[in-house]
């Protein structure tokens, strides 16, 4: 169980943003699999006797050319003969991904991941009208641990030209879910936690009547536990996250936190926002461009320099699959004054120390390079120094990330220095405004790929939507997810952790967000919060 978030990490590539993937892969004459369809979000499977998802029912994979290859993968992830492998596969998959390094990945998953235990498929839906792509949810027999795969085909030769594991989540929750156990001491290094509910007016308002105009007109005072309570003018906090958010129960030390591949939050709300305001289109086409490439093997790095997606498509990517060269692309394009304007926005109080914002190749850049020098001036640099540094013709602008060293980023680098950084209520804020852009014309699939992302396994009776996102590097687990439950009310758990020494384990983040599940499912029961795990600041 303590090895889980580790053995994950190594599958293939470092997980960065808490995606462990093999592959993806549609270049030269293979091309991926036509998505005509939005994919349906992966829903949470139905228990059988239990509450929780703990006894989900198998299900089998769909009589489909994407259905067969699913079944192929599983049988091999639980111990069958895998045949002749690069059968399976397009040219071009291989190029990237060798036979050896496929077969090492499919027949260790079990262990590493599952303890050993069978892998079952729980849910599963195909994605697109060809039935040439799928998602669905796999769980370790008799445990509650869950991940989501992803997997499609070439379209003319229906070979797997895509094959994606996405480790956020390991378990479950429902009714009879238990309070997170107290972080042990002996992990190290700082965790931040907030549990709100989205009370405010900045146009996501949905609380019901007498407590939505007292709490937007005081401007939202956070109360510590509880249900809510009368606020003051004393009450009242100046950031704007205080406006739209009621304080639920928060901990944690009051700088902000390293939160990984969360920083595609506000890139999801600046591109909603370009596109509430039609400056942006979702149909419109993005070019792919070698020099925006993130993580190799992905399903857009493989595509060929020139090809086109539609605007709408690379964000579902960039948030369902964490698709890092599909977040640089979406970066690119909305471009690094409307990001930082949300950061701006969202975190006032740390925001001028943290810009200029680093698109995601700019990150892997500094934090694979052996410059050692550039990245010390850098990080000392004032922040207009950074930014021209930024700029066409920077030193950064063209220093090229290091993929060959990806592999071998085990140990935390740069933790508090390169990146992405926010607090729990900062977080969310965006999920709020987020929320916000949803309900606007032209946004109502904005949030459609976080609903993939949700991570664990909520009672859909209990919380019929659900949105997340999780985010990861070594050093660095980070979890946002945004949730209405079945009274109309909403809420947003945040749990950001950080250990400048060595790498964390997702299950005990699972823990604190399971907790803050609990948490606000007791709102207007004055259940007590989970416990404060202090010892580990």
């Amino acid at each position: 169980m303590k090895a889980a978030m580790g053995a994950a990490w190594r599958l293939v590539l470092l997980g960065w943003l808490a995606v462990s993937m093999i592959g993806g892969a549609a270049l030269g004459q293979d091309a991926p699999a036509r998505h005509q369809d939005r994919p349906a979000p992966v829903s949470p499977p139905e228990g059988g006797d239990g509450e929780d998802g703990a006894d989900a029912t198998p299900v089998e994979p769909p009589d489909s050319d994407a259905g067969r290859e699913l079944a192929w993968v599983l049988g091999v992830i639980n111990g069958a003969d895998p045949g002749d492998i690069a059968s399976h596969f397009t040219p071009r998959y291989l190029q990237i991904y060798p036979v050896e390094k496929i077969r090492e990945v499919l027949t260790t998953l079990r262990e590493k991941t599952f303890g050993g235990a069978k892998v079952e498929l729980v849910r599963v839906e195909e994605e697109d009208l060809n039935r040439l792509a799928l998602s669905g949810t796999l769980k370790g027999e008799n445990t509650r641990r869950f991940f989501i795969v992803f997997l499609s085909l070439h379209d003319q030769t229906k070979k797997i030209a895509g094959l994606y594991f996405n480790p956020a989540g390991f378990s479950s929750v429902g009714k009879g879910a238990e309070a997170p156990d107290e972080v042990e001491s002996d992990v190290g290094g700082s965790v931040l936690f907030g549990a709100y509910e989205i009370v405010g007016t900045d146009g996501g308002a949905n609380k019901p009547g007498e407590e939505q105009a007292r709490e937007g007109a005081a401007g939202g005072a956070p109360a510590k536990s509880g249900d809510a309570t009368p606020a003051t003018e004393d009450e009242v906090a100046p950031d704007p996250s205080r406006r739209i958010l009621r304080v639920i129960y928060e901990f944690g030390r009051a700088e902000d936190g390293a939160i990984a591949g969360l920083m595609r939050l506000w890139l999801l709300d600046a591109v909603g926002s370009r596109v509430a305001g039609r400056a942006l289109a979702w149909d419109q086409p993005v070019t792919v461009k070698d020099e925006y490439k993130c993580i190799p093997g992905g399903e857009t790095s493989g595509m060929e320099a020139g090809q086109t997606l539609a605007l709408g498509e690379m964000v579902r990517r960039m948030c369902a699959s964490a698709d890092t060269t599909a977040m640089e692309h979406v970066f690119r394009l909305v471009g690094r004054e409307e990001v930082e304007k949300v950061v701006e926005r969202d975190t006032p109080r740390t925001a001028g120390a943290r810009l200029p914002l680093l698109s995601p190749r700019e990150m892997f850049a500094l934090k694979l390079t052996d410059r050692d020098a550039l990245v010390t001036d850098f990080v000392t640099d004032l922040p207009e120094q950074k930014r021209a540094k930024l700029e066409a013709g920077g030193e950064i602008a063209g220093l090229e990330p290091q993929w060959a060293k990806l592999e071998d980023w085990t140990e935390p680098r740069l933790l508090d220095k390169v990146g992405y950084f926010a607090l729990p209520e900062t977080l969310a804020a965006t999920m709020a405004h987020l929320k916000t852009l949803s309900e606007r014309p032209g946004c109502e699939h904005l949030l459609d790929g976080l609903a993939a992302g949700v991570g664990i396994e909520l009672d859909a009776s209990r919380w019929p939507r659900a949105y997340g996102a999780w985010g990861a590097e070594p050093g660095v687990a980070a979890a946002a997810l945004m949730m209405r439950r079945d009274d109309g009310r909403w809420f947003v758990v945040v749990a950001i952790w950080n250990n400048k020494d060595k790498t964390l384990e997702g299950e005990r983040l699972d823990n604190l967000m399971r907790g803050g599940v609990k948490t606000c499912d007791s709102v207007g029961k004055a259940a007590p919060a989970p416990e404060d795990p202090g010892a580990v600041h």
